[in-house]
């Protein structure tokens, strides 16, 4: 760190957090946590420019080197680039949770730097001739499995990212890189700006038959908040699925159907035009990289390995399942005229299927809800967890937390030894993006003298929200995937 930085640290809580993370990364320094409530929108441009001017020095003076064994080289370059890692990922963590509008811009300031450096890694001449010299004179059998496995993915990944091309070549794919991050940046701004943006106001409770209680009472709060009377609809999730399965109302069904399906269709957050430009830079960028197409070049290192593999399995899955859908199809059809509400329409499918189900199986899935309450599904889930892998999670003061509905927990071995401390945020809000997702901020570690690094992670997502004091009842889908994000954060966990 030079003087300029450790200046500005004492200050910054980015600067902060990748000191404590990174640069003198201990076991008592991951457990203080990062200080999401301290960081500010002024702090993310200056943190960012002094973190890429440093890595790009890094990068610089790796590329002159010479010669050096695994840790000179590979071991180098992971710092510097986990370094970069370590100050984006509140950044961008703050952007999916708290992504208030001077958030937001001081994210897209940062973004094309961001992208910028990591084209410029990836592109490097000199970067790229020191690591394949070094790949290349290496005694394979004095690496363990793993330097062996990483050192050869780090070469794949070099030369599909054109490592080997001409300069121009080059400087057109990061132009496109830049430009692309831009595009689907703006893409995401449009969505949960457009989401937030609606409000559907209902003056009468007769318009709300057969919506949960749980729906209502969000709703009203959020009509006390306006200052209405009555209830305002929004396009959180939970209040969407609950909408289309529940609400008798056919208008009240479409209208949310329609506002939901149509986000970003049109006017001044049209996202169309984005898709078609993005769609065809992938497109481009693929045949600069010696590809067909994008689907060819994004498989080319995973199992599938190309876009035609990838349609043929569809092809083959759609053949196999097309009768049963039209069977299901076909039920649905007389469901709806024997219900009056020919022609079936899209708003209609989750309605009938629920009715369906109540009918014929005696199952109303609202009436799962008292059987899981968030706390109760934690705490199953945590058991599940210590059952089968011996881990303990056990709730934990923390700081810094961005929302007072964020939880902190610890995870522990079965020494008692700190593997790793997570985040969890379940609840929607309008400046939080939508879906469930896990994240890592930190892959932590054994150390030299023995000690372990703690992994620091999240999860979340969007879920049916408490009301009136009351713990919040999830839905059978949501539960699964509470189970489904909690399985990703075992695996970072239980890293080794």
């Amino acid at each position: 760190m030079d003087d300029r930085e450790q200046g500005n640290g004492a200050q910054n809580p980015i600067l902060q957090t990748v000191s404590r993370l990174h640069d003198t990364a201990t076991p008592e320094g991951v457990a203080g946590l990062i200080p999401f409530d301290e960081i500010e929108p002024s702090h993310v441009v200056p943190a960012f420019q002094i973190i890429i001017e440093a890595a790009n020095a890094g990068i610089d003076e790796l590329a002159e080197g010479s010669g050096g064994g695994f840790d000179e080289v590979m071991g180098e370059l992971d710092r510097v680039t986990r370094r970069v890692a370590t100050a984006w990922s509140p950044i961008s963590h703050l952007n999916n949770v708290r992504s208030t509008e001077e958030f937001r811009a001081a994210y897209g300031e940062v973004l094309p730097e961001l992208t910028q450096f990591w084209s410029r890694v990836i592109n490097h001449g000199g970067l790229y001739q020191r690591i394949r010299a070094f790949a290349d004179s290496v005694d394979r059998s004095t690496l363990t499995p793993l330097q062996d496995r990483h050192l050869s993915k780090v070469v794949d990944e070099f030369e599909r990212a054109g490592a080997a091309l001409p300069d121009e070549e080059k400087a057109r794919l990061e132009e496109m890189r830049i430009r692309l991050s831009t595009l689907s940046q703006s893409f995401q701004e449009n969505l949960l700006e457009e989401t937030a943006a609606f409000a559907h106001h209902v003056t009468s409770e007769s318009e709300l038959v057969g919506l949960p209680e749980a729906t209502l009472s969000v709703a009203a709060a959020k009509a006390k908040e306006r200052g209405l009377e009555g209830w305002v609809l929004g396009l959180d999730m939970p209040t969407v699925q609950a909408v289309l399965k529940l609400a008798e109302n056919r208008g009240l069904r479409e209208t949310i159907h329609s506002a939901y399906a149509d986000r970003c269709a049109r006017g001044e957050r049209n996202n169309v035009p984005l898709i078609e430009e993005i769609l065809t830079l992938r497109g481009e960028m693929a045949q600069v990289l010696g590809f067909s197409d994008f689907p060819d070049f994004r498989l080319g290192d995973m199992m599938a390995k190309s876009g035609q593999r990838v349609r043929s399995f569809l092809d083959d899955l759609i053949e196999g399942t097309e009768p049963y859908f039209r069977r299901d199809a076909a039920l649905l059809e007389q469901e709806a005229q024997d219900r009056g509400l020919s022609p079936l329409e899209p708003w209609d499918v989750s309605y009938l299927v629920e009715k369906m189900r109540q009918e014929q199986f005696d199952l109303e899935e609202e009436a799962l809800r008292p059987w899981f309450p968030l706390p109760a599904v934690q705490a199953g889930l945590f058991g599940l967890a210590e059952r089968l892998f011996g881990f303990t999670i056990e709730e934990i003061p923390g700081p810094g937390r961005w929302h007072e509905d964020v939880q902190v927990w610890a995870v522990l071995d079965e020494q008692g030894t700190r593997r790793a401390v997570f985040y969890s945020d379940w609840f929607p809000r309008p400046e939080k993006r939508q879906g469930a997702w896990m994240d890592s901020f930190l892959t932590g570690g054994p150390t030299p003298d023995g000690e372990f690094i703690p992994h620091l992670a999240f999860m979340g997502g969007n879920f049916s929200q408490p009301t009136d004091g009351k713990p919040a009842l999830l839905t059978h889908r949501e539960v699964q995937t509470l189970f489904h994000e909690f399985g990703h954060l075992l695996h970072h966990a239980s890293s080794q």
